[in-house]
């Protein structure tokens, strides 16, 4: 199975061409499967370029309380020419947007693109890393809305992190599939030992029409400060793994019944007979 990745390969591309070539412009709008949107502007005659990000219905407010600015001031200020919140600095944010931030790309390594192509999925991450930290210390919890009607739910207990999703879909069928998907993961970690030390799964039905919840448990291997990022990486793109692998379900059925569709014709056709001397109609 495909997992998606954890950057934007649009923002990757639009920086990457900056970086190789200074004198080209770049305007670039685009919105990613995270629900961020993002812009990035640069002149010809500049070498810095302007990045903004949206989040969506999650909010700025939120992640700047569970952490957003030190996350910056962290990994992404040294290669900043201004400060990323417009209440101490030279700049506003962009308008319509909740974070900009300037970046200097004369004489920058590419490797420099990769990393301001995540800095969406870097933002995402501080609610996660914020609970995490709190592990074993202090019982802590947040909640936000991912999507319209779709929750994800962080909460720190004495023995592991419970992250919970309320996942709604579009059709009974995307509804069936997502179960039979979901149970996989159940079934899988029953019967193969070597998953003992993967994350604790379960989901269940809601009462809601095509609605599902999951529910993940977290342990200290998965928390730890190896592998963290790694684990809060794989639970943001759950949902777009599982609604990718829906329609790749979907894709597949139908190009399957539309196979056996021509076959049928096919049989059909030979099996006709005809009247000597009248011209053949065969079905279309």
């Amino acid at each position: 199975m495909l997992y998606p990745e954890g950057y934007s390969r649009i923002v990757y591309a639009g920086l990457l061409k900056k970086i190789q070539n200074p004198a080209s412009a770049v305007d670039v709008t685009c919105a990613d499967f995270d629900g961020v949107s993002w812009h990035l502007k640069a002149s010809s005659a500049s070498s810095t370029c302007l990045i903004s990000l949206k989040f969506g219905l999650i909010g700025i407010e939120f992640l700047v309380l569970r952490g957003l600015k030190e996350m910056l001031s962290a990994s992404f200020r040294f290669f900043l020419s201004l400060k990323a919140f417009p209440e101490a600095c030279e700049v506003e944010t962009e308008e319509h947007y909740d974070l900009s931030v300037v970046v200097e790309l004369l004489n920058a390594p590419e490797s420099l693109a990769m990393k301001f192509a995540e800095l969406a999925r870097a933002c995402l991450s501080t609610p996660f890393m914020f609970i995490f930290d709190r592990y074993e210390k202090e019982l802590e919890s947040c909640s936000f809305e991912v999507r319209k009607g779709e929750l994800l739910e962080i909460c720190s207990g004495k023995d592991n992190v419970m992250v919970k999703m309320k996942l709604l879909f579009d059709s009974d069928t995307s509804m069936l599939l997502a179960r039979i998907l979901l149970q996989e993961f159940v079934d899988a970690r029953k019967q193969d030992k070597s998953l003992n030390a993967a994350p604790g799964f379960s989901w269940r039905q809601e009462s809601s029409p095509n609605t599902l919840s999951c529910e993940f448990a977290l342990f200290r291997s998965h928390i730890c400060k190896e592998n963290a990022v790694k684990t809060v990486d794989r639970l943001l793109s759950f949902r777009t793994y599982l609604h990718y692998h829906i329609k790749c379900s979907v894709s597949q059925l139908h190009s399957r019944i539309r196979t056996r569709v021509d076959e049928n014709i096919k049989i059909l056709n030979r099996a006709k007979t005809h009247a000597t001397g009248q011209v053949s109609d065969s079905i279309k």
